[in-house]
């Protein structure tokens, strides 16, 4: 008391200017009858300088002759730690939404992933089935099997390297790999896709 001036204008600059408009339709609100009371959170500017929210309840405890509004009377609570304990749960929980759904789109790529193997392999196999396949042709499906079997548990081995990334026990190794091999083995997996839809597939290296 004292130290600012107990007017309309002096109040209003002390409020944010991004919550002015909230602070102004609570206030028309009450004048106009549409509430009992004004009341509004909101920042105001505190004697240190800083943002401080507060809640405002108030009353008109004095009127002219004509009824207008000459004074209101009410109390600003400190409602900081509050706004701060909110701001942080719902921060937690766009975390845990955000988490959530990379967790539905790591599933929906690994099932992609998963499939791609697996089809090359329930294609392959059934290619064996047909007796006058070549003994040729019949040692290549049994391999191209065989790699997408390696592929898939390497697949399988990654998802469980998730949960190791999670705990945080995940170990990183450095190993040597062939960029021809890794060619050939992707080339496995869709070129029976690829025939069965009249699609020709080749590969062409340059050295």
């Amino acid at each position: 008391e004292g130290e600012i001036s107990p007017t309309l204008e002096s109040w209003s600059k002390l409020v944010h200017p991004h919550d002015r408009q909230v602070v102004d339709k609570a206030l028309r609100d009450y004048l106009d009858g549409k509430t009992n009371a004004f009341e509004a959170e909101y920042r105001m500017r505190a004697r240190t300088g800083q943002w401080v929210w507060v809640m405002s309840r108030a009353r008109i405890v004095a009127t002219d002759a004509r009824g207008q509004p000459l004074r209101m009377a009410g109390t600003h609570m400190d409602i900081t730690d509050r706004k701060e304990m909110e701001t942080e749960i719902l921060k937690a929980r766009e975390d845990a939404e955000a988490a959530n759904r990379a967790k539905s789109e790591f599933l929906a790529n690994m099932s992609h992933e998963i499939r791609t193997p697996m089809t090359a392999i329930m294609g392959y196999a059934d290619m064996l089935i047909h007796p006058k396949l070549s003994e040729v042709d019949r040692t290549r499906c049994l391999q191209t099997i065989r790699e997408n079997g390696k592929l898939l548990l390497r697949i399988i081995n990654e998802i469980l390297d998730l949960s190791r990334v999670e705990s945080g026990r995940m170990e990183l190794s450095m190993e040597d790999c062939s960029p021809w091999m890794i060619v050939n083995e992707i080339m496995s997996m869709v070129k029976l896709r690829a025939r069965e839809k009249g699609l020709k597939l080749e590969i062409r290296y340059d050295f």
